[in-house]
């Protein structure tokens, strides 16, 4: 069996489905989940109420999200 022989999986005909989210939104999401989780253990930790905590991680979250949307460039 030659090396042209051989079936090339990579080829975009593959029954494979797309991924559902593009690479650059799911380093964006990532890095809004680290940093608002990172803001709100920190502000647990501050002796602030859960419901406190809790609104300050998803402010820091969203926040984050817009912030490295508008850096990271759209490839």
């Amino acid at each position: 069996m030659t090396m042209s022989d051989q079936i090339d999986n990579s080829t975009p005909d593959s029954n494979e489905p797309d991924p559902p989210f593009s690479l650059r939104t799911t380093v964006l999401m990532l890095l809004a989940l680290v940093l608002g989780v990172s803001i709100g253990v920190l502000t647990y930790l501050a002796h602030q109420p859960v419901a406190a905590a809790i609104v300050a991680g998803m402010v820091a979250a969203g926040a984050a999200f817009a912030a490295a949307h508008r850096l990271v460039g759209k490839g």
